[in-house]
């Protein structure tokens, strides 16, 4: 599991805290990650030399609680530029979507509407779209775009999301809407 915020200590037991963060940061898997350091060491060289190394904070000891928990909260918000959903990670700053398979990040090609479609989707899990609201906010409004190709973009986004564990239903008469596969889900729980 990866985790949301790791904080660490500039002097690790079994090693250098700089040279862990270092080492997080330039792994793909792990460098979305705020580092937040806690150390005892504070002078401006030792903040700066965490910086230098990737940390995305420093907090000097001794802390409080509740700063500590505000200064989490403020990193959390300024990275939550991802949308999970199941096994597949969205990356709204990058535009890039990722299916997760055992902490590894497999990119899924799409196209610039297949990407635009997903995003919406998945920021309404289970919520019906027609396809005049589709096309409002996928292709905006001052476009001539018919529902044939809202249909399009729909199966060739369900080709490439196959193997992952949500799916996009269509409701006759009604429009999309994006799910999670039960099948798959269900294996899971079992």
């Amino acid at each position: 599991m990866i985790p949301a915020v790791v904080l660490m200590d500039r002097t690790l037991p079994d090693g250098d805290g700089l040279t862990a963060c270092s080492n997080m940061k330039q792994d793909e898997r792990y460098s979305h990650i705020p580092i937040i350091f806690l150390s005892g060491l504070a002078t401006e060289i030792d903040k700066v030399s965490g910086f230098f190394a990737g940390a995305d904070d420093y907090v000097s000891k001794p802390f409080s609680s509740l700063e500590l928990r505000a200064r989490i909260d403020a990193r959390l918000k300024s990275f939550n530029k991802k949308i999970n959903i199941a096994d597949i990670q969205i990356n709204l700053e990058q535009q890039k979507v990722y299916q997760i398979k055992n902490e590894d990040l497999i990119p899924i090609d799409l196209t610039r509407i297949e990407y635009k479609l997903l995003c919406l989707l998945a920021n309404a899990q289970d919520k019906i779209f027609n396809r005049q609201q589709i096309i409002d906010k996928v292709w905006g409004t001052n476009n001539n775009v018919c529902d044939r190709a809202v249909d399009t973009h729909v199966s060739h986004l369900r080709k490439k999301l196959s193997n992952t564990e949500i799916s996009i239903e269509s409701l006759r008469g009604e429009g999309y809407r994006l799910t999670l596969t039960e099948a798959k889900t269900q294996l899971k729980a079992a």
